[in-house]
């Protein structure tokens, strides 16, 4: 969902329509390279992620750092966190804005959950209650009239009904579980999923099917060929 303030003009968002895509995509594919920084491709992915200054990427490669980082890179990434936090939390500054406000919790709710709007959170509730819910209203139906500029994993709900969402949802848990990876790799395959339905359920769309079907591929692949091990993070 596009957010226009002071600040978003500055964010790089490439050819897409938002930061938050380069963001996503940026943190996704850094995992899927073990954030690899001697290998030049990850340079360009991790700068437009920074600079993107979206939530989601600075969340999830943080995660992923104190996840998979030797000991030395979890106390790196701890104390720049609190560094970042002690320098910027009182400021009128970029990410402050962008990030830190976000991440606050207002009247039970948290801020940065800006992914649908108001009069389609009303529609949601009645939607749900409706004889629409179990086979939905049809594909992009949220995209085009319900929710034009809103992206949300409620918008797969509404659009296909619970029982093929609930259907969808399974499969690539079979998909995920298929793989038997280690426990700490299957758990993030299946947070990398979840989170990006989160703010991207564009199912049907073949870059967001890439981030959601490549995990545990790749986590397989470096469970069974450890010969370059993790040039930053073993």
């Amino acid at each position: 969902m596009v957010v226009v303030g002071m600040w978003d003009y500055y964010r790089f968002c490439g050819y897409f329509d938002e930061p938050g895509v380069i963001g996503t995509i940026s943190g996704v594919l850094l995992a899927l390279n073990r954030f690899n920084m001697k290998d030049w491709k990850s340079w360009p992915i991790l700068i437009s992620g920074i600079v993107s200054f979206s939530l989601f990427f600075y969340v999830f490669i943080a995660l992923y750092l104190l996840l998979f980082g030797k000991t030395r890179t979890k106390i790196i990434v701890g104390f720049s966190v609190f560094v970042v936090l002690m320098l910027t939390a009182t400021s009128d500054t970029m990410f402050n804005e962008l990030i830190l406000e976000r991440l606050k919790i207002d009247s039970g709710k948290w801020i940065g959950d800006n992914r649908t709007k108001s009069v389609f959170d009303d529609f949601y509730v009645g939607f749900i209650h409706s004889d629409k819910f179990w086979f939905g209203y049809g594909d992009q139906f949220c995209s085009l009239v319900a929710d034009s500029g809103g992206a949300s994993y409620k918008h797969i709900i509404v659009d296909y009904g619970i029982i093929m969402s609930s259907v969808f949802f399974l499969a690539f848990f079979l998909y995920y579980t298929s793989y038997r990876l280690k426990v700490k790799n299957l758990l993030f395959s299946i947070m990398i999923f979840l989170t990006v339905l989160f703010q991207r359920p564009m199912v049907l769309s073949i870059v967001y099917l890439f981030l959601l079907v490549s995990p545990p591929a790749v986590f397989k692949h470096n469970e069974d060929d450890r010969s370059d091990g993790y040039p930053l993070l073993s």
